[in-house]
């Protein structure tokens, strides 16, 4: 009984969000609608194991496995290329990755006798070292590229990239570890709990994450905000006057007009107030400051919050939180800690 239900608990996992996420189509975005195709996907694989560990052989069956495992990877790297890229579609390169899926089934119920599961094994393991690779690649530079616009970064940034990463790199470890060791190991044998367990784990946590986090580049794009680099309006590089009084306008605006209080601010709001251009503006911030636009801009409202503390010593978080520019009292608490190394209790 006990072996049945560690057989089926990652295919119940995953039936349990491709129908959520079918039921909620309309409401989701590009990124999430290739989460469902991922998800259903996964569905079937995991279908395909279960019945493989407690049914007898199917040469179907086992075609049908083989093309969802070298489908899955490159789905999920799909779903994050239309998270963090500013075009509209995947190019046709991202989608020749689902060839082997396709190519690879076919072979073995052509030819059976021939070694396609070897092949395989090989085409999977590297599919998912490409797929890890270029996927934390991508969600890095969107979690720079979020890092280096927006100043409050609560509901769009990282923290769900940091999850996904997470996910997505143990889930990789995992499926390289137990593709080595063979599904045979598991057959008949209560030791199927120990993937089971950390599949549905790995898995539930990668859809709750995906189902929450709708941000992306796109997003980004519509917000005015294009990739930096991306805007010709002025160039880059400046004379060591211009340098000099760049740096002096931005201290200004800093220190006098204190625009660090505005809750919403973006890179692109400052470098026009600046009187520069973004990515001018981002590389001073990255390169002579070595700061994100994110911690430069919370780095003055921690400093900002701490003098209205001096101030008002009965001042609540809620209140400096809102005092100090911050969109909700856990950015302002987690930033206080980052740059003072104490709560602001």
């Amino acid at each position: 009984m006990m072996y049945s239900i560690f057989c089926v608990l990652p295919f119940v996992v995953c039936l349990l969000w491709t129908i959520l996420f079918a039921l909620r189509w309309h409401e989701h975005s590009d990124a999430q609608r290739m989460l469902l195709f991922f998800a259903g996907v996964c569905t079937v694989l995991y279908g395909c194991h279960a019945h493989y560990l407690t049914e007898t052989h199917s040469i179907y069956v086992e075609s049908l496995w083989m093309m969802c495992s070298l489908a899955v990877y490159p789905l999920f790297y799909l779903y994050i290329v239309l998270l963090t890229d500013y075009r509209r579609r995947p190019t046709a390169l991202n989608l020749l990755l689902l060839l082997p899926a396709l190519l690879l089934p076919a072979a073995h119920l052509l030819f059976p006798n021939y070694p396609i599961r070897t092949i395989q094994s090989v085409v999977f393991v590297l599919l998912i070292v490409y797929v890890c690779a270029m996927g934390l690649v991508r969600l890095y530079r969107l979690e720079r590229d979020i890092q280096n616009t927006y100043s409050n970064t609560t509901d769009k940034s990282s923290r769900g990239i940091q999850w996904l990463l997470t996910c997505f790199a143990l889930t990789s470890l995992f499926s390289i570890i137990f593709s080595a060791i063979g599904r045979d190991t598991f057959r008949e044998d209560l030791l199927v709990a120990v993937p089971s367990l950390l599949f549905s784990t790995m898995l539930f946590i990668l859809f709750y994450v995906g189902d929450r986090y709708s941000f992306s580049a796109r997003q980004m794009q519509r917000e005015e905000c294009p990739p930096l680099g991306s805007e010709e309006e002025m160039p880059t590089t400046v004379s060591d006057a211009e340098q000099a009084q760049f740096v002096a306008r931005l201290q200004h605006l800093m220190e006098e007009e204190q625009v660090f209080l505005e809750p919403n601010l973006k890179l692109n709001d400052l470098a026009l107030r600046v009187g520069t251009c973004r990515t001018y503006l981002s590389n001073y911030l990255n390169q002579t400051l070595k700061v994100s636009f994110s911690d430069y801009i919370n780095e003055q409202r921690i400093r900002y919050a701490q003098r209205l503390k001096e101030r008002e010593t009965d001042a609540t978080i809620s209140y400096l939180s809102v005092k100090s520019g911050f969109n909700s009292e856990q950015s302002f608490v987690r930033n206080y800690r980052k740059f003072t190394g104490q709560s602001p209790q």
